[in-house]
Parts: structure tokens; C-alpha cells; sequence
């Protein structure tokens, strides 16, 4: 059986959703290369057929964000960086793309791409432990690297936690390159943020 993943248009595009057979992959080229799409069909006989549309994410999505946050296992700051209010804000900034995928008009999965106006990064990517090993965390993870290269932001990050071994691999498998040699350090205001 076929899956298949609907790409939501970005704002200035008003035609409708594109349609992309599930594990369609952008890649970037070096410099100011323009993206290409690869359209690639994976058969899953295990997997009943189904369509994934990845859409930008609303402030009416919050709760539906938070619980597949929490269900999928991620740290869940809710008096902080994570609040409500936060998160909203963020939604509105230029350099926020806020992501989410469905499956049957169901939010299953999401991710958040940021960035300074020199580099991006991929944060909070969670899929629904029931909708993994579908290709949809890496349908997401390439809309976000594509939308980030449209605004001009060619180095793409994430950070992973050490014991993370299932996302070291996943991004890995995506060709990102892993840097022993950075030492990440932070100053929060609070433990919430």
C-alpha cells in the first residue's frame, strides 16, 4: 500500500495543497542552488493507505500541540517557553515556521524551524508513537529545511539531547552531521525557559 503526504501552500501560494506520495524529500544544493523536490513511493504492506497534509499550525492548535508534545515524550515546559501565550507569539514572528502533519484530519504529528537570519534550527519535532516509522517526521523535517531555505537560511541545526539515540539516527539518516567537539552552553531566566 501507498501512503501519501499533502503539502499545505505556504502563504503566498493560493492554489491549493500540493500532493506528494509520502517520502517526497527536498534537498538543498550548495550556495543559492534553488531546491528540488525528489518524489519517491514507499510501500509499507503493513500500513493501510493514507494521506498526510502538512499545514502551518494556528493558535486554535495549541492544546492538540501540547498533547502530542507530552504524548510523544518531549520535555514539556508549560510555564515557560512552552506556554500558551509564548508559543502564540511565536507563531506570529517571521522567523518562526510552525508545522503540523495529519493523518485523516487528525494532528499526529508537528515541528517548529526558527532561525537568527543566519542559521535555522529544527526544534520540537514530535510525532504520535502510533504514527511513527511512516516517513511523516521526515516529511516535516524537509518542509521546514525547505521553508527556511525560500527565506535565504542554507545551514540548517538541531539540537539532541545525548541519551536521544532514536533522533541522533534520525537526523543522521537525513545527513546532518553530528559536532563533539561544540560544547552547548545557555542562561535561562528559570528552569521553564
Amino acid at each position: 500500500m501507498l501512503a501519501s503526504v499533502m503539502l499545505a501552500p505556504r502563504l503566498e501560494e493560493r492554489e491549493g495543497a500540493r500532493h506528494f506520495p509520502m517520502g517526497a524529500v527536498s534537498r538543498c544544493g550548495r550556495g543559492l542552488q534553488h531546491l528540488r523536490l525528489l518524489v519517491a513511493r514507499i510501500s509499507c504492506p503493513q500500513m493501510p493507505k493514507q494521506d498526510v497534509h502538512i499545514r502551518n499550525l494556528t493558535a486554535d492548535d495549541y492544546d492538540r500541540l501540547a498533547e502530542i508534545w507530552t504524548q510523544a515524550g518531549l520535555s514539556f515546559r508549560p510555564d515557560g517557553r512552552d506556554g500558551e501565550l509564548y508559543v502564540q507569539a511565536e507563531m506570529k514572528r517571521n522567523s518562526a515556521v510552525f508545522l503540523g502533519a495529519e493523518v485523516d484530519g487528525k494532528l499526529v504529528a508537528v515541528v517548529l524551524g526558527t532561525h537568527d537570519g543566519r542559521k535555522g534550527w529544527i526544534n520540537r519535532l514530535a510525532v504520535l508513537p502510533d504514527y511513527r516509522k511512516r516517513g511523516i517526521a521526515k516529511a516535516l523535517t524537509m518542509e521546514v529545511e525547505r521553508r527556511l531555505n525560500d527565506a535565504g537560511i542554507f545551514i540548517v541545526t538541531c539540537l539532541i539531547e545525548g541519551d536521544n539515540q532514536a533522533s541522533r539516527e534520525f537526523f543522521q539518516s537525513l545527513g546532518y552531521i553530528g559536532h563533539p567537539d561544540i560544547t552547548y552552553f545557555s542562561k535561562r531566566q528559570s528552569p521553564d525557559w
